[in-house]
């Protein structure tokens, strides 16, 4: 799967790419020189999805540049919008397991 940037509220692209998604957090890849950041507020917009925002503190580096983020609190709306977009990925990714 390829990786899909976070936006700012206008719609623009940062350095920030999600490799990972999960309830908890995202693993996150920072094309941009330098040090991963300690906190992040931004938006994930995945195709055919209504943006949903995001923030989290990092918890730990990884490889390549990468940084697992914990998130901070969501609003209930937005924390139902991700899970079910999960849901939805997890299914279209292994449809064995949802028969």
């Amino acid at each position: 799967e390829e990786p899909i940037p976070l936006e700012t509220e206008k719609g623009a692209l940062t350095a920030l790419w999600v490799h990972e998604l999960s309830f908890k957090g995202v693993l996150l890849e920072y094309r941009k020189e330098g040090k991963l950041p300690r906190n992040f507020s931004a938006w994930f917009n995945p195709p055919g999805q209504a943006p949903i925002p995001m923030r989290g503190k990092l918890e730990r580096m990884t490889e390549h540049s990468f940084g697992a983020y914990h998130f901070s609190k969501h609003g209930k709306d937005d924390a139902e919008r991700l899970r079910q977009y999960i849901l939805q990925e997890h299914r279209r990714k292994h449809p064995s397991l949802h028969k």
